[in-house]
């Protein structure tokens, strides 16, 4: 059966049944799952400061009962993942895997509504390239692993647009049950609405509908089609939408300095000239693919381009394939100029901001499209060799090896690489410090110290919970790491205070300095302090006397 499914992928000629593409789909779904859940709780080793607040406050959520639409701390946040989180970790545990299953699920649902977009615009083997490309590819992988929010803006939009054709496409079927094109239009109104939801860069999907909706009339309008059913099913799935994202909307209206919050301080915009740093921008984001990726190790390879060579050159055939369609077919190539305005519209939030380019986080919309594009691309380079073969087979094994590639560079060369220690790019020497103050038996006092005074916005914020938003950012991870173990944080200025009026460390009192300076120790032991200052692994810390 999968031998004659690969044959079926092979020669197109020889369409595949619905089993046999099934089957190749189930096998790429479980290698999209395997890359995104295997040691999902130690790779990559320790936790951001955002995830590690979401993951605090996800939890708390849970367990006091008490959610929030939108979440001001930390420049903000949508109430919707933190909530996810917080369910998560009540189900697996306050610790890495509990706080990224979430983004794991999410990502291997982006998979299977990739295929199913690119099924009903395409070919199978279209839509098999594409849901290849998504299963592995480094850069969604990555994102896949880690507890930020833009996870949800490729599952949630491909969701809302592939319901939306789904129900036009069943709206045209004279055999399809009444009820069923409303029914995907309310589904994919829901998915729409949830996207506001969820992170900054969807607000510019607005933008994208608009088109959306100007290509089908267009469309129709060409092809002598009713434009009048399809306006009330339009109509549904717009209202459904407005709905469900009508919560956060009041939000904001009520709260207009939380909306602007983040965008407004990355903008080009804060720049005197931002025409010459909009043209900086352009050249950096349009070279991400092929030239020059995010240097940000935790969005990426340090710099490495997002798209593997071979998928970067299928990219750019498959743009060209499209471009091509549709100025010749003009409106007929309805997918085509979705496919573009989709990567055009959602490149915007990355185009508009200055800090940071190319950012691989802010352009994450745009995965959907680019990974369809190489589909096209690889389909187009594969039909050209497919009566040979050998050539054929040897177009097969170039594909399952490029995403055989990308898995090894992930799990291989970048978890194990130096620069996510020396970068502390997820916090490890907090994860490190957690560790080894969990280790410590129950009863045994254990103080953290950390030297900078907060210098957080979020310190007028109330407390949460157990929540303190006056603690330094990086103090969160090691509060997520220890959460079912509570630690004492106090700053070094207080605690030499406290030593200074007499207040001496009882004996036995496990002490760390928050970011890891002996000195910090040693500062302590000058104001009085018996400690007997030791390391274990990247970690120092002091046993009282």
């Amino acid at each position: 059966m999968f031998c004659g499914s690969v044959s079926a992928l092979l020669y197109p000629s020889a369409l595949p049944s619905k089993r046999q593409t099934l089957l190749l789909l189930f096998c790429i779904f479980a290698v999209a799952a395997a890359l995104r859940f295997a040691a999902l709780g130690s790779i990559p080793n320790g936790v951001w400061l955002d995830e590690a607040l979401k993951g605090i406050e996800g939890i708390e959520s849970v367990r006091t009962g008490r959610f929030q639409i939108f979440y001001p701390a930390n420049n903000g946040r949508e109430g919707l993942w933190i909530a996810v989180i917080g369910y998560s970790e009540s189900i697996f545990g306050v610790n890495q895997f509990g706080l990224r299953f979430a983004s794991a699920l999410v990502g291997t649902l982006t998979v299977l509504f990739v295929f199913l977009l690119a099924r009903e615009f395409y070919s199978h083997r279209v839509a098999l390239l594409a849901a290849w490309f998504t299963a592995t590819g480094f850069w969604h992988v990555l994102f896949s692993r880690l507890a930020f929010r833009g996870i949800l803006v490729p599952l949630l939009l491909t969701a809302a647009i592939y319901f939306l054709v789904r129900a036009e496409k069943k709206l045209g079927e004279p055999d399809s049950r009444r009820a069923a094109p409303w029914l995907l239009a309310v589904v994919g109104g829901i998915f729409f609405g949830l996207g506001f939801h969820s992170y900054i860069a969807f607000r510019v999907t607005p933008l994208l509908i608009a088109i959306i909706f100007f290509i089908e009339v267009m469309h129709r309008r060409k092809l002598n089609l009713l434009v009048k059913p399809w306006l009330k099913l339009f109509a549904a799935w717009l209202l459904v939408a407005i709905v469900v994202a009508l919560p956060i909307g009041i939000y904001f209206l009520h709260h207009p300095q939380d909306f602007e919050g983040r965008a407004k301080e990355v903008s080009i915009f804060t720049d005197p000239h931002p025409e010459r740093v909009e043209v900086k921008v352009l050249l950096r984001t349009l070279g991400m693919f092929n030239f020059h990726g995010d240097k940000n190790w935790r969005h990426n390879y340090g710099g490495r381009p997002q798209l593997l060579a071979p998928v970067g050159i299928f990219f750019l055939v498959g743009v060209w394939i499209a471009a091509v369609r549709a100025r010749r077919a003009g409106w007929r190539a309805r997918e085509e100029w979705l496919l573009l305005a989709w990567f055009a519209v959602l490149l915007i939030p990355e185009l508009l901001s200055a800090e940071g380019t190319p950012h691989a986080l802010r352009a994450i919309g745009v995965i959907p499209p680019v990974y369809i594009f190489a589909a096209l691309g690889a389909d187009f380079l594969w039909s050209l060799v497919q009566r040979r073969r050998a050539l054929s087979f040897a177009m097969l094994a170039f594909v399952i090896s490029i995403g055989a590639y990308d898995a090894w560079k992930y799990f291989h060369d970048y978890a194990r690489h130096g620069a996510l220690t020396g970068n502390q790019s997820f916090n490890q020497l907090q994860a490190s410090e957690g560790a080894l103050l969990n280790s410590l038996p129950a009863k045994t006092p254990r103080i953290v110290v950390y030297e900078d005074a907060p210098k957080r916005e979020d310190a007028k914020l109330e407390s949460f919970g157990r929540i303190d938003y006056k603690l330094p950012m990086d103090a969160e991870p090691l509060v997520f790491a220890t959460y079912d173990r509570p630690i004492t944080l106090v700053s070094l200025q207080e605690q030499i205070k406290k030593l200074d009026s007499g207040d001496r460390i009882p004996s036995g009192t496990v002490v760390i300095p928050l970011e890891g300076r002996q000195q910090t120790l040693d500062k302590l032991r000058q104001h009085g302090a018996a400690l007997d200052v030791r390391r274990s692994g990247p970690v120092v810390y002091a046993t009282s006397r």
